[in-house]
């Protein structure tokens, strides 16, 4: 049960704010982040302090007339409809049945807006925040499925589970694959790549490819290998309401992503044995930092892995140095 002054600001958040803000239609992470913020123990404080700060870069959804020419649909009206539809469906059969029956036509649109969209909802699931899991179906509607992807996941898969999943692709690096922003560089490893997914393993299937994209992670500290961490994340969330392709769809767009970067080395780091300590989240760390942290410590948990609070910390510590270097 999430506190009453948290689900307050929740709300207000979401009824003031539409899920992309300018210039170039960043995906708003202010409810994520809050709620990781929940998730990691820190005060209402300091939500409330982040809240404020975050909030001064957010846009209100505009209405269709004043959103002519956007390049993103969900700055039009169309968003609040959508709310308010999901919301009714959410009322009348409960969040569980919505999303099994409102997710699986639209997950391969997954890795659109940098899978934000997915993470949103997984949220929202998590923390049985029905308003969230509204808005998270309201945003993967606006991206749409990907007939691209999906066609791609429809293929043979791999005789390897994730453990191997991503090496495999690296025979087909290309500087090409990583120019221009990162939904352009995944519609074109998706035309141009034969990917096909990951075996789905009977038991945790999502141990090895989360471990994958972890290490990845690890080794470049890259911006989007990061949302490759916390998208395999949203993806175990959102599985057991996703149908049957949700690991050949998942493990294409994670497969689309890694190419996207560079498909950079992705062998298991050596960690250290005992892992830098960062300094305490604030209320002012970066959105990135606060996921980052929240998701390492709910993966280490499901997996029973510790490389991930080792990965998250040494991260942080990473980026906390260079800050106080600069």
């Amino acid at each position: 049960m999430l506190p009453e002054p948290l689900t307050r600001m929740l709300q207000q958040h979401r009824a003031r704010y539409a899920p992309v803000y300018p210039p170039q239609d960043n995906s708003d992470h202010g409810p994520m982040a809050l709620l990781a913020m929940q998730g990691l123990g820190l005060s209402m404080n300091d939500m409330a302090r982040f809240e404020r700060q975050y909030g001064a870069r957010l846009v209100p959804p505009q209405p269709s007339s004043a959103a002519a020419g956007s390049p993103h649909p969900a700055r039009t009206s169309a968003y609040r409809d959508l709310l308010g539809q999901f919301d009714a469906d959410i009322a009348r059969e409960g969040w569980p049945d919505t999303v099994a029956r409102c997710l699986p036509p639209l997950l391969s649109g997954c890795a659109r807006d940098a899978f934000h969209p997915l993470i949103r909802l997984a949220y929202g699931i998590r923390f049985d925040w029905p308003p969230e899991v509204a808005a998270g179906l309201a945003y993967l509607t606006l991206v749409g499925a990907d007939p691209a992807l999906e066609r791609r996941a429809r293929a043979a898969p791999l005789p390897c589970d994730g453990a191997d999943y991503l090496a495999h692709w690296r025979g087909y690096r290309d500087d090409a694959y990583t120019q221009g922003r990162f939904g352009t560089r995944v519609e074109r490893v998706l035309a141009q790549v034969p990917l096909c997914p990951a075996r789905a393993p009977e038991q945790d299937p999502w141990r090895d490819i989360s471990a994958a994209c972890l290490q990845v992670f690890h080794a470049t500290h890259d911006f989007f290998a990061l949302h490759m961490v916390t998208a395999s994340h949203a993806l175990r969330l959102c599985a057991p309401y996703a149908g049957a392709q949700v690991h050949a769809i998942g493990s294409v767009a994670l497969a689309s992503a890694y190419l996207a970067i560079g498909a950079p080395a992705c062998a298991d780091v050596a960690l250290p044995r005992t892992a830098p300590v960062p300094s305490p989240l604030r209320h002012d760390a970066d959105e990135h930092d606060i996921k980052i942290s929240f998701t390492c410590s709910e993966q280490a948990r499901g997996f029973d892995d510790p490389r991930y609070d080792a990965v998250a910390a040494s991260y942080r510590a990473t980026r906390q140095a260079r800050s106080r270097a600069s």
